[in-house]
């Protein structure tokens, strides 16, 4: 407990060691909901008929306001959360306040606190949780602005104060798009190897400007863009050509690219490699054999003539020319397996 008109000594501030009711213990732990939303507060069963809960000062009503002003009658430690602090004012618990904001108050025993005083306390007490939530948010990964200003307005803060801490994070350089969308293009284009059309629009969904998005994606240049998608396509195109036509391989290998964000003249050149090498050119005698023979199999309930259309309809479907179903159903029939 402070001494009427002394300045605040932080190594003196401690819990009393005297013990006190249950009513007064819950008082001290529910002084820490001052600066969160409604919506989150604790409901302990105990309240100081003066005590104010709300997050934003002026959003207090004529009773509330009434109990900010008064004598500083008590400061004393919570028990469950460090660095904070009840005030009572004429005897009633108040408010609860930060370590932080009674060091830069100066607040102690015997002092008068107007309304406005008051609600200055509180403001600050609120813009402080703000900017320790977002701190706590960005501590662990890069977050764009928007990413933060949602992560503020999800615990009812008002815009006013999400812009005040903004513009503090943006300050100290704790937030910037810039250097979010640097860091992300790196690790989407290594780790993901994702092409810069999905890499923008992923950055346009986090609130990046289209001018910072074209500055990050010059951390992507034209020869990494060409190794990944190089790298996607051999990779995917044996599982491909296993169940389709040449044709059909490379139509849906020229999707697949599309789709992981490369343009299409780009696109054209991997395919115009992979044909160049042979890799688009194998011989499909063996898939299409493959393919007859099951579907051949799936569809033996059907009368003779439905069942030949539907098996070419099916290998047609997967690129196969007609006149190599044709050929296909033909030695079938000569050796017999129809």
């Amino acid at each position: 407990m402070l001494e009427d008109n002394q300045p605040v000594k932080l190594s003196e501030i401690s819990p009393e060691k005297k013990s006190r009711s249950k009513k007064v213990r819950a008082l001290a732990d529910e002084s820490d909901q001052l600066t969160r939303p409604k919506r989150k507060a604790k409901k302990t069963g105990f309240r100081s008929r003066k005590a104010v809960t709300s997050s934003d000062p002026e959003g207090l009503d004529q009773d509330q306001e009434s109990v900010l002003a008064g004598k500083i009658t008590m400061i004393e430690a919570q028990k469950r959360h460090k660095k904070r602090y009840n005030v009572y004012l004429d005897g009633d618990f108040v408010f609860g306040i930060s370590e932080d904001t009674l060091v830069r108050y100066a607040l102690s025993k015997g002092q008068y606190l107007s309304q406005e005083e008051s609600k200055n306390i509180l403001a600050s007490e609120r813009d402080n949780r703000a900017y320790q939530i977002a701190l706590n948010y960005l501590s662990h990964s890069l977050r764009s602005k928007k990413q933060v200003s949602q992560r503020l307005a999800k615990e009812d803060y008002s815009q006013a104060t999400i812009d005040k801490v903004m513009g503090k994070l943006e300050d100290l350089s704790l937030v910037n798009d810039l250097y979010y969308g640097q860091s992300y293009t790196r690790t989407a284009k290594t780790i993901n190897r994702k092409g810069p059309k999905v890499i923008a629009m992923e950055l346009k969904e986090k609130g990046l400007s289209e001018d910072i998005i074209d500055q990050a994606l010059l951390e992507y240049s034209e020869a990494d863009q060409m190794e990944n998608a190089q790298h996607l396509a051999k990779k995917k195109l044996p599982s491909l050509l296993r169940k389709n036509s040449n044709l059909k391989a490379r139509e849906k290998l020229q999707q697949f690219l599309y789709k992981k964000g490369y343009n299409n003249d780009l696109i054209s050149q991997v395919l115009s490699q992979l044909k160049e090498s042979d890799q688009l050119d194998r011989d499909e005698g063996a898939a299409l054999n493959k393919y007859f023979k099951r579907y051949w199999k799936k569809y033996r309930n059907l009368d003779e003539k439905e069942r030949r259309f539907k098996v070419k309809t099916m290998l047609f479907g997967r690129g196969f020319k007609s006149e190599a179903i044709d050929a296909a159903i033909r030695q079938a029939e000569e050796e017999g397996e129809l």
